[in-house]
Formats: structure tokens, C-alpha cells, sequence
């Protein structure tokens, strides 16, 4: 019987949080197409940045990454980007070959 109420004593207003309420989903600015082709964007960045090392010392998701760079190419040309290839090469610098 001694130590049944001593949590309680612990247990204070102060320790006990309210309850949450319901927060309003977050609003975003953007679009999700907008947020698709920036997704889309730094994908092709970073297979870029692949490109430039090693081929050997890559993992496999990272070969598959950069096998799969024109359907992230064709991706951003359904979103609405103009010209591709203009991108790629402004993301990918020193990289002159097309990837069909």
C-alpha cells in the first residue's frame, strides 16, 4: 500500500501535456508538378555528380540510377520543361554526350 499512490504524487499539472489539437494540414505554395520536376531536377543533378566518378566503385542502386536518367529526362518533358537537354547540360556540366 505504500508505493500505489507515489507515481501520483510525481504526476503533477505540469507533467501531463495537453492534448494535441487537430493542426490544419500544411498549405504549400507549390504545385505537385512543381514539386515533382524539382524532385525530377535534383535527380538529374546527383546522376550527374555519379557520372563524374568511377564507374567500378559505384553501388548498384547508383549504376541503376544513372541507366535510368532518361526516364527521368522524359518525366520532365511531360511535366511541361521545354528543353531537356538544355537542362541536362546546365545540371550536368562537362558532360557533352546526349543521352537518348
Amino acid at each position: 500500500a505504500g508505493l500505489e499512490g507515489s507515481y501520483q504524487a510525481f504526476e503533477t499539472v505540469f507533467s501531463r501535456r495537453p492534448p494535441a489539437a487537430a493542426a490544419p494540414p500544411p498549405t504549400s505554395k507549390r504545385s505537385d508538378a512543381e514539386k515533382q520536376e524539382k524532385k525530377l531536377r535534383k535527380a538529374l543533378k546527383r546522376i550527374g555528380e555519379l557520372r563524374l566518378m568511377d564507374y567500378m566503385s559505384l553501388t548498384t542502386d547508383q549504376r541503376v540510377k544513372i541507366h535510368g536518367e532518361h526516364a527521368v529526362l522524359e518525366k520532365l518533358g511531360r511535366l511541361g520543361v521545354k528543353d531537356v537537354e538544355a537542362l541536362r547540360r546546365k545540371l550536368q556540366p562537362g558532360r557533352a554526350v546526349r543521352v537518348r
